[in-house]
Order: C-alpha cells, then structure tokens, then sequence
C-alpha cells in the first residue's frame, strides 16, 4: 500500500468519529492497522 493511500485510508476512518470519541477512533484505526499487517514499530 502506498503511503498516499495509507493517509486517505485513516484520514476516512477518523472522520467518521467526533471530537471527543477520541478512544473509539483510536481503536478503529488500530484494528485498520492490524488488518493491513501494519506494525506499530
């Protein structure tokens, strides 16, 4: 995956969520991560 995509990818899932849903995003984006096979390191 391109890293232009990655960042229209989370960019897309972050915007679903509003200002104070921080740990709901934070989770949603994570599991995207995961589901990408993207390591947090």
């Amino acid at each position: 995956m391109i890293k232009a995509s990655l960042h229209s990818q989370l960019n897309a899932i972050a915007a679903q969520f509003q200002v104070f849903q921080c740990v709901p995003c934070a989770i949603a984006l994570r599991q995207f991560l995961v589901d990408q096979n993207i390591s947090d390191k």
